[in-house]
């Protein structure tokens, strides 16, 4: 099956996706270089074993730490990079990847001095076909801390971009943003692609559902106060938000270590609160290293975190009998330091992830190998 990203990559205040497959099973990840601010992009034709770099697809204008760079790969292989540059302008750029190489057209500042929301931050970027062309939703925090939502199509060149949902307030952190799809993270449910993100101020997490209807267009939406007041410090210090196929997920970990996830219904009409009623044990009590997945075949939750080894592991919620299992460290072999995508090969996952983490040494490792890589934050995960 190919590999798709699910979810957000992780980390403090992001919401941005690191990578995904094209439907061939090429694998696609990006790093950024924290000396140099530049994007570099590492592929793998053979279930990651082994890993090489496009240094030609090297993006050099950037700003682009952990939280302003987000990678999508769309249903017809094309890749959707938003990133901020070093003007402090958020910058489209689509990309078609031939054989082992990948050529960018830049599409233009989206957010920036020339256009409203200068220096914005934390974006996110998803695209869907709308017939023979493409839509193309961002998200982003600007420098006022309000939330901004924008779409525009694309049909060879970019169109002229909406604003589709504002929501002026004090906002930290954009942890994610998706749409209605089949749960492929690709491929639109039946003909009405509602658009969700998640993002959150000093003191809850909210989600917000925008309305998909004919012409297109969309509704700016209800924002949702998801987080429990109940659960120790609401205050999340890192989180996620996707789709998975039913309904939207969300959550983090607070500043105090604890985790708190949330379901919101396709309706947008009801909240379950998937919290455990006991913390998971093994996990670390805080950390900047975590993010979500869901699990279509077993309809579990899956959150990489790390232990208290700071080695990668993973907790699951069961779904069937609505508990979580202590956390499962995944690699024993060093502790991990930034990116990290995550493959059980044990088959608890059953090898839906991929094991790839990047080490300050720094440099890529699975199981198999390790190459070349700049040091980059964050971690997060790619679905097979």
């Amino acid at each position: 099956m190919a590999a798709v990203t699910v979810g957000s990559h992780g980390g403090v205040n992001k919401g941005g996706r690191w990578g995904g497959a094209l439907s061939s099973g090429q694998f696609w990840v990006m790093a950024n270089d924290t000396v140099g601010n530049d994007l570099h992009f590492f592929y793998s034709n053979d279930s990651g074993a082994t890993w090489t770099e496009d240094t030609a697809a090297e993006i050099t204008d950037g700003d682009a730490d952990a939280d302003n760079a987000s990678l999508f790969i769309d249903s017809n292989d094309v890749l959707w990079l938003i990133y901020l540059d070093a003007a402090a302008d958020l910058t489209l750029q689509r990309g078609t990847v031939s054989g082992n190489a990948i050529t960018w057209t830049d599409l233009g500042v989206v957010s920036g001095t020339s256009t409203p929301d200068p220096n914005s931050s934390m974006p996110d970027v998803v695209a869907f076909a709308e017939g023979a062309n493409t839509r193309v939703f961002w998200a982003f925090i600007n420098d006022a801390a309000d939330l901004r939502v924008r779409q525009a199509l694309y049909s060879g060149s970019l169109g002229a971009a909406t604003n589709e949902a504002s929501d002026d307030g004090s906002y930290t952190n954009l942890y994610g943003l998706d749409f209605n799809h089949t749960g492929d993270g690709k491929t639109v449910q039946g003909s009405a692609p509602h658009v969700w993100v998640a993002y959150g101020d000093a003191t809850n997490l909210y989600a917000r559902k925008l309305v998909w209807s004919a012409g297109p267009s969309w509704s700016s939406g209800t924002r949702r106060t998801m987080s429990s007041t109940t659960v120790g410090d609401s205050t999340l210090h890192n989180g996620f938000g996707f789709w998975d196929g039913t309904r939207f997920v969300c959550g983090g970990m607070q500043a105090d270590g604890d985790i708190e996830v949330y379901e919101r219904d396709s309706g947008d009409t009801a909240t379950t609160d998937r919290t455990p009623g006991t913390q998971p044990t093994g996990k670390a009590t805080a950390d900047d290293h975590f993010d979500g997945y869901y699990n279509q075949t077993t309809d579990d939750i899956y959150l990489l975190l790390e232990n208290t080894s700071a080695q990668p592991s993973y907790v699951k919620y069961d779904r069937a009998d609505n508990s979580w299992d202590a956390a499962v460290t995944v690699i024993e072999a060093e502790a991990c330091l930034g990116k990290s995508w995550l493959r059980n090969e044990a088959g608890e996952i059953s090898n839906q992830l991929l094991p790839l983490w990047e080490t300050s040494t720094p440099a890529v490792r699975t199981k198999k190998s390790a190459v070349s890589l700049p040091t980059g934050g964050g971690w997060g995960m790619i679905v097979l």
